[in-house]
């Protein structure tokens, strides 16, 4: 008789836990310059930084929602929303058949503005179309092939698709206009008079990207204190073409800071000087490497 083969158990997969050494992270020199075609003063509310610093670009909250493919900007519903740019619209409505985010979230965006930048971005391997998405929108105010100015109105704020309180959800995306080919807005937005950009890549000796690690940074003086978060490495969360960063600091005051991060134990940090106006990038590398995921 055939003998009864004994039976096997699927070895339960062992969670990740984070933050965790991940994928390897290309060594790019930043490019000197910024790109700041996104003028700032898009929404009239002096909050509207200070209101996205709790859920930044490739970061989900813990599996709580979907990945951030963008940053949110804070203000009230109906607010205007200028285009703080120079393109074309390639797409202005409702999108719940649109295919602009992952199908089976339906209306993810609400009503939404699309613009294609008149100036492409210059890259090591061409010019690189960018557009600029306005999500959540209460009134959309453009229609498609509009072309906008700095000025213009392309909606109001709201809180349509799937959207928790009212504010504006914006993207940048590069090369084509989908989903998956976005970068963090906070390098492409001018800064607020008196502030500037903080660009971090946060990596270990292999150069490989510390997924969800968190990112302090600190005044000097004591006056202030900011957190953000490694990105998680998912479809469409990706670094800028010019920065090679793995998280960034928008609207940061100019002055001295330090920012630091510490790693399964091992705090590594830097000094930073916010300059008005600028991208400063900084670089922090773990001696430690080679960990596996729940070491």
């Amino acid at each position: 008789p055939t003998p009864t083969p004994t039976p096997t158990q699927t070895p339960t997969p062992t969670p990740i836990v984070y933050p965790h050494e991940s994928e390897p992270w290309p060594d790019l020199i930043p490019q000197e310059g910024d790109h700041f075609p996104i003028d700032s003063r898009l929404i009239p509310s002096s909050q509207r930084f200070a209101y996205g610093r709790t859920f930044p670009y490739g970061m989900d909250l813990g599996g709580d929602y979907i990945h951030h493919h963008g940053v949110d900007l804070g203000g009230s519903t109906g607010d205007p929303i200028r285009a703080g740019t120079v393109g074309e619209v390639v797409f202005a409505g409702w999108d719940e058949h649109a295919g602009l985010a992952y199908p089976f979230y339906g209306p993810f965006y609400g009503n939404v503005v699309i613009v294609r930048l008149t100036e492409p971005l210059i890259t090591e391997t061409g010019p690189q179309d960018v557009y600029v998405l306005y999500g959540h929108l209460h009134r959309v105010l453009v229609r498609t092939g509009y072309h906008v100015a700095p000025d213009t109105i392309v909606g109001t704020l709201g809180q349509t698709g799937v959207a928790n309180g009212p504010h504006l959800h914006l993207e940048v995306r590069i090369g084509d206009n989908q989903y998956v080919n976005t970068v963090n807005p906070l390098l492409w937005i001018e800064p607020p008079a008196g502030t500037g950009i903080v660009a971090v890549r946060l990596v270990s000796a292999a150069n490989r990207i510390w997924e969800a690690a968190h990112i302090n940074l600190v005044a000097n003086d004591g006056s202030a204190r900011y957190q953000t978060v490694n990105y998680r490495l998912e479809p469409g969360i990706q670094h800028d073409p010019w920065w090679g960063e793995t998280a960034a600091f928008g609207a940061i005051r100019v002055g001295a800071y330090t920012v630091f991060a510490t790693i399964r134990g091992e705090r590594v940090s830097a000094p930073v000087l916010v300059t008005e106006g600028q991208t400063t990038f900084v670089e922090l590398k773990t001696a430690r490497t080679r960990f596996e995921p729940n070491q």
